[in-house]
């Protein structure tokens, strides 16, 4: 299983994407952003898109 960690503002709008934990806390904390990994399957041909919306918060 393979991860990335969506990058999101402050308002909760998914603004990208890292595939290492230390990027994500570089660009979160430069920006003022937050993160949440998610996990997923790789299989050949397998394509990640990043589409801005919303990521409701999980309390």
């Amino acid at each position: 299983m393979n991860h990335a960690f969506v990058l999101q503002d402050e308002t909760g709008y998914a603004v990208g994407v890292a595939y290492e934990e230390p990027k994500a806390r570089q660009l979160c904390k430069e920006n003022n952003w937050s993160y949440r990994l998610v996990p997923f399957y790789w299989n050949k041909g397998t394509e990640v898109h990043v589409i801005a919306g919303p990521i409701d918060n999980i309390k």
